[in-house]
């Protein structure tokens, strides 16, 4: 999946994004707050000022880092 793609699909009102790939991907200064990102690959993502506050995080890849700069975690699991 693409940054676009994902971005497009929360902002429909999607949130249950587990399983998807995010490997290498850039995506910055945007609210996806109380998105399902659970068995997600996240690993090389760049998620510069991503608002992640209430998110599903559990059992995501970060496996070759994620880049988590001023990313807002706040109650995130």
């Amino acid at each position: 999946m693409n940054k676009d793609e994902l971005i497009r699909g929360y902002q429909a009102g999607q949130r249950d994004f587990s399983g998807v790939d995010l490997n290498g991907v850039a995506i910055s200064n945007v609210d996806l707050s109380a998105i399902n990102l659970s068995h997600a690959n996240l690993g090389g993502a760049n998620l510069h000022r991503v608002n992640l506050s209430y998110a599903n995080l559990s059992h995501a890849n970060f496996m070759g880092g994620a880049d988590f700069d001023q990313v807002n975690l706040s109650y995130a699991n």
